[in-house]
């Protein structure tokens, strides 16, 4: 089971959990910072901020109309350093229970431990400064990497809680941080096993978490789960209790019968929008006899082992693309992608998981393989469009192969099809000293028009 967190560690380079920039040495002390509150126009526009103490680094700020010094602080860490993007997914969900958003436009994958420390620093005390916030008021969360990142920043920055989307702690956490961890994992997600697993690692340090599970892939969650997991580190930072009752976080498990996430989610919102005891104690006891449910104990042992089969296929997966066994990779794939009666639902999102999984490596390894081997990278780009057709990123590389083997109008057209499904990164492409080759080609900039309109 360690494979997930060796090969999730290739996304983000943190050298360790040991924050601050200097390797230890004594920061020289600085200015305190004059605060600057921010008036934003309340009509739902998201403001770029450039920090005061290192202008080179910015971040994507919106204010609710009812927001204050005494709001909640919400700080994002896209794995891409687009801070606007969680910062717009979430602006409703702000409006809605008065919570300030930034999203850093600096902190990416493939950075130092130090360096995204360094940043989240700045980053973290420019938006407190600025509206007065107080630290027990400011959450961090993030998505793929950036979760990674944010949980870094709860460790360095002291703050109360952490919201990991599809990612789980950098390493394996070896005690208790002080921080409330809500994960929140979908159930396609090439994470979930180490998502799952990060459940039990924490029940061992006794740290205050929870899992929650939705229907979906590798992704920025759905506001609906981002709210959830708002409310219950509000709850815990109410009550000092997340853990009141602990629940199985299988909810592939449980939707043909009990969803057990359902129960959790009106017992733990319940009490927040005031539902009396009474209430409280029908729902605990409700658990209490779903756990001594035969049907749903045999599903969990069935659950078990097809999560076990699936830890030992990542494995082998991990290890055939740098042996370069494409032969196994492609007959992996064609049993995976194989629709049967005979698969159970648990099964098949197990299936749709190691798809991504043979996804995520597609991608690094053809990304790796350009710098040096063409004919290399087109077996490893043949692997990652079997596994994954609709992934604007293949399309990205596909272009950028196509490029390199001098045939530009194909290049061209795959970063179409790349704008199609939703690739939006001028900026990466604008950076890229191959794609600048295709500026005469006609179409080229049809396309990054197309990207910027999206």
């Amino acid at each position: 089971m360690k494979v997930v967190f060796k090969i999730a560690s290739l996304l983000v380079a943190l050298a360790s959990c040991n924050s601050g920039a200097d390797g230890g040495k004594q920061a020289a002390p600085q200015a305190e910072l004059k605060t600057l509150p921010i008036v934003i126009p309340q009509n739902g526009t998201i403001t770029q901020v450039k920090i005061q103490s290192d202008t080179t680094q910015s971040y994507s700020l919106y204010m609710p109309a009812n927001g204050d010094s005494n709001s909640l602080l919400l700080v994002f860490f896209d794995p891409g350093a687009k801070g606007k993007k969680p910062v717009e997914k979430y602006k409703a969900l702000a409006e809605r229970h008065g919570i300030i958003l930034a999203g850093s436009n600096n902190s990416k994958n493939g950075l130092s431990g130090e360096e995204s420390a360094a940043i989240a620093k700045k980053f973290v005390q420019d938006v407190q400064k600025r509206f007065n916030s107080k630290r027990a008021n400011t959450f961090a969360c993030g998505f793929s990497g950036g979760a990674r990142v944010a949980v870094l920043t709860a460790i360095g920055e002291n703050l109360p809680g952490v919201i990991g989307c599809g990612a789980g702690f950098p390493g394996k956490p070896e005690k208790n941080y002080g921080f409330s961890y809500v994960g929140v994992v979908g159930n396609e997600d090439f994470n979930f096993l180490e998502l799952k697993r990060l459940y039990n690692e924490l029940d061992r340090v006794r740290m205050k978490h929870q899992l929650l599970v939705f229907d979906g892939k590798h992704e920025w969650i759905p506001e609906s789960e981002m709210e959830k997991a708002i409310l219950v580190l509000k709850n815990d930072a109410a009550s000092g209790d997340i853990l009141a009752t602990k629940i199985d976080s299988s909810v592939a498990v449980f939707k043909k019968e009990k969803n057990w996430i359902r129960l959790y989610d009106e017992l733990r919102l319940g009490i927040t929008s005031g539902l009396d005891s009474a209430h409280i104690i029908a729902w605990r006891t409700e658990l209490r006899s779903l756990k001594k449910n035969t049907a749903c104990i045999t599903d969990l042992k069935k659950e078990a082992e097809i999560e076990s089969m699936e830890a030992e296929q990542q494995t082998e997966i991990a290890r055939a693309f740098p042996a370069k066994d494409f032969m196994l990779l492609a007959n992996k794939i064609k049993t995976l992608s194989q629709e049967s009666s005979k698969k159970s639902s648990l099964q098949k999102m197990s299936d749709r998981r190691l798809l991504q999984f043979i996804s995520l490596m597609g991608f690094l390894y053809s990304e790796k393989a350009l710098v040096s081997d063409l004919s290399l990278t087109k077996k490893y780009l043949d692997i990652y469009g079997k596994a994954d057709a609709a992934n604007p990123d293949y399309h990205y590389l596909m272009a950028c192969y196509h490029t390199k083997a001098g045939d530009k109008s194909a290049a061209i057209a795959s970063l179409k099809k790349a704008a199609d499904l939703g690739f939006d990164d001028v900026e990466k492409i604008r950076k890229n000293a191959t794609l600048q080759t295709l500026q005469g080609e006609p179409g080229f900039f049809d396309v990054l028009n197309q990207m910027s309109d999206d």
